[in-house]
C-alpha cells in the first residue's frame, strides 16, 4: 500500500472513480478495504481479476483513507497504469 502515497496524481479513490478506471482497463493495482461492504466491493474485485490487476486487501477503510490522503475512510482506491492519465482525470 505504500505505493499509493507516492503516486497521488496517478491514483483514484472511491467506488465510482475506481469502477470507471477498471472498465477503461487503466488500473494497475486495486486496493480494497476488508471492512468495506462486500456487495459493493465484490464486483470490483471480479472486474480487477478479469483485467489481470493486482489486488491488495487493506485492513480497514480508515487506513486506506489515510494512505490516499483523505480524512475519511475509503472502501477502495486504485493505482493507475503509467501513461494512462488523461486531461479529464
Amino acid at each position: 500500500m505504500n505505493r499509493l502515497g507516492k503516486h497521488r496524481s496517478g491514483q483514484v479513490v472511491g467506488l465510482r472513480e475506481t469502477t470507471k478506471r477498471l472498465h477503461q482497463n487503466r488500473v494497475q493495482v486495486l486496493y480494497v478495504a476488508v471492512d468495506a461492504d462486500d456487495k459493493l466491493i465484490a464486483p470490483l474485485i471480479e472486474l480487477a481479476r478479469m483485467r489481470g490487476c493486482e489486488i491488495v486487501r487493506v485492513p480497514g477503510m480508515a487506513e486506506l483513507g489515510r494512505a490516499v490522503g483523505i480524512e475519511v475512510g475509503a472502501a477502495c482506491a486504485a493505482l493507475i497504469k503509467e501513461g494512462s492519465m488523461s486531461a479529464d482525470d
